[in-house]
C-alpha cells in the first residue's frame, strides 16, 4: 500500500505540468517519507493550508508555529523549512566554482542566485581579482547592509583577506522591489568610498527579492 502511495504522489506530480496541479497536492508529495500513512498525511496537509493559505507562506513560517500544527512532526517541519536553503544550492551548483565577470549583468544574475531563499535580510559579498575571477563569496552578515559600522568593518576584511582588487555587494529586501532605498544609495556611496582608499574598487552592489534584482551600475549609480 505504501508503495502504490508513494507511485501515485510521483506520477501525480512528473505526469501533469506541476502548474496544473493542486498546491494541496503537491503539499502532500512533499510530507511523503516524513509523515505516515497517507490519511494522516493528507490531514496534516490541509491544516497547514488551513492555517496558512499556501506553500509560500508554509515554508515562510517560522518553525515553532508549524511544529503547533497537530500530525506535524520535527523531521516533516524541518524538511519544509530547508527547502529554500536546498534551492539555493541548486541554483549555485549550475555556476562554476570560480566564474569569470566580464559582464555585470552575468554578475548581478550570480549575487541574486547567492541571495535566493533568506527568510532574513542577509549581506553577501563577493570578492574579485583584476581579470573578474571570484575569488570567494560569502554570507559575512545577518541583518541590514545599512549597519554601517558592523558590516562595513565586515566587507573590509574579507575583502583584504582575499586579496580582492575588485568587490561586489549583495543584500536582500524581503518584502516589497528590489528598487535601492536612499540609506542603500548612501551606504553604498560610504563603502565605494573605503574601498577606494584601500586601493580596491566597487564594482556593483546588487539588491535582490525572490522574484527580481537591481543592479546599482546597471542603474547609473556606479560608473567607475
Amino acid at each position: 500500500m505504501a508503495v502504490q502511495d508513494k507511485r501515485k504522489c510521483v506520477e501525480k506530480i512528473t505526469e501533469e505540468n506541476i502548474e496544473t496541479v493542486s498546491e494541496y497536492e503537491v503539499l502532500s508529495a512533499m510530507l511523503y517519507g516524513s509523515i505516515t500513512p497517507e490519511e494522516k498525511r493528507e490531514l496534516v496537509a490541509h491544516r497547514l493550508l488551513d492555517e496558512f493559505g499556501t506553500i509560500a507562506h508554509i515554508i515562510d513560517a517560522p518553525l515553532h508555529k508549524l511544529l503547533k500544527i497537530q500530525g506535524m512532526g520535527i523531521v516533516g517541519a524541518t524538511f519544509l523549512k530547508l527547502i529554500p536553503s536546498f534551492f539555493r544550492k541548486y541554483r549555485q551548483s549550475k555556476w562554476p566554482e570560480h566564474p569569470v565577470f566580464k559582464d555585470y549583468r552575468y554578475a548581478a544574475r550570480y549575487m541574486h542566485d547567492r541571495l535566493t531563499g533568506y527568510e532574513t535580510e542577509v549581506v553577501v559579498v563577493m570578492c574579485l581579482d583584476s581579470s573578474g575571477k571570484m575569488l570567494s563569496c560569502k554570507k559575512i552578515f545577518e541583518g541590514t547592509v545599512n549597519s554601517a559600522d558592523i558590516c562595513l568593518r565586515k566587507i573590509m576584511d574579507f575583502a583584504i583577506t582575499s586579496d580582492a582588487k575588485k568587490v561586489i555587494i549583495g543584500h536582500n529586501h524581503i518584502y516589497g522591489s528590489a528598487m535601492p532605498s536612499n540609506a542603500d544609495y548612501d551606504t553604498t556611496q560610504i563603502i565605494a568610498g573605503v574601498l577606494k582608499n584601500a586601493r580596491i574598487l566597487l564594482e556593483d552592489h546588487v539588491v535582490s527579492t525572490y522574484k527580481e534584482y537591481r543592479s546599482f551600475r546597471e542603474i547609473g549609480f556606479i560608473t567607475e
